[in-house]
């Protein structure tokens, strides 16, 4: 299932460690992550917080995607259910006619 997780900074010390080496091991991890099936998007949103599109089997993997952000401390995170909108719109065809 396709998940739209979004995540708000909840205090003003929203950051992950600033020195180079770990903002650069941040972005390995991502960029890896994006390359596999699971993370289908990853957005850091300019006035802090992020957006992320996941597919997840499960809760499980859900979660621990999730929960690893270094973000997710200082973030208040809202999971929504999506789907792609043209499967949707195809399904809801399908079914008026």
């Amino acid at each position: 299932m396709k998940f739209l997780v979004i995540g708000k900074p909840i205090s003003p010390d929203h950051s992950v460690d600033s020195t180079s080496e770990s903002a650069s091991s941040h972005a390995s991890t991502l960029r890896s992550m994006v390359d596999g099936p699971v993370l289908e998007k990853a957005y850091v949103l300019i006035s802090g917080g992020f957006a992320l599109v996941i597919n997840a089997n499960d809760t499980v993997e859900l979660a621990t995607i999730v929960r690893s952000n270094p973000f997710f401390k200082t973030c208040h995170v809202d999971i929504i259910p999506i789907a792609d909108a043209h499967d949707f719109l195809e399904a809801a065809a399908q079914r008026v006619s």
